[in-house]
């Protein structure tokens, strides 16, 4: 029953709209609809289009996570991540930022 519950809660804090927009700005459309990119929460995305993203590992959804606060005490209403990446990023394995 625990296990429901977390996914629930994961999908409600999903933002999708930017999951879907880097996916498929970042990736060919068949590696983009495997959603290796989860965004959750507020985010502010700059120069996704100038940087690079270079997955040393087998894609997988959810691979790199963006703004997932694992942490209790921040308030989830009041924070907001910023990705700017204008160089290259290498992801190794699976991944969690912000």
């Amino acid at each position: 029953m625990r296990s429901i519950k977390c996914i629930i809660t994961g999908i409600r804090e999903l933002n999708l709209f930017s999951t879907i927009y880097l996916n498929f700005i970042t990736f060919p459309f068949k590696k983009a609809v495997r959603f290796p990119i989860l965004i959750f929460g507020k985010i502010s995305i700059k120069n996704a289009r100038k940087g690079k993203m270079v997955f040393n590992c087998p894609l997988k959804t959810g691979t790199l996570q963006i703004g997932k606060s694992g942490l209790g005490f921040l308030d989830k209403k009041n924070c907001l991540t910023k990705w700017n990446i204008s160089g290259t990023l290498y992801v190794y394995g699976r991944a969690s930022i912000g």
